[in-house]
């Protein structure tokens, strides 16, 4: 889990979804966590997991209210390798609506995108 304004890991990598979940339950909502930032920070945690975690899922949340662009050149080569090198990656979007932000932000990961209805 990343949060934070410099898009900080709260969690790291693990097999234990009750303790991810005890985990989510403490999570600060808001804060504007660049998520330029956060998608850069996911991939260098995955480069260093990658022994230790060899098959990796990804699910990314979030509101998609990024105060930061997607378009640079280090965030799109860190989703292309989030792409590559995860087995699966959803994006959910807690929020009610459609948001072509995070559209963009599912396609530019290889990703599936669910929408909260």
């Amino acid at each position: 889990m990343i949060q934070g304004q410099e898009a900080g890991i709260l969690v790291h990598p693990t097999t234990s979804l009750g303790f991810v979940l005890h985990q989510l339950s403490r999570v600060r909502i808001g804060g504007g966590t660049p998520l330029d930032r956060g998608i850069i920070v996911l991939y260098r945690l995955i480069q260093q997991n990658r022994d230790a975690f060899p098959v990796i899922d990804v699910c990314l949340l979030t509101d998609g209210r990024s105060t930061s662009p997607l378009d640079t050149s280090e965030v799109r080569a860190s989703a292309r390798s989030i792409s590559r090198l995860s087995r699966q990656i959803t994006v959910l979007n807690p929020g009610i609506g459609t948001d072509a932000y995070l559209q963009k932000l599912a396609k530019l990961l290889n990703a599936t995108f669910i929408l909260r209805h």
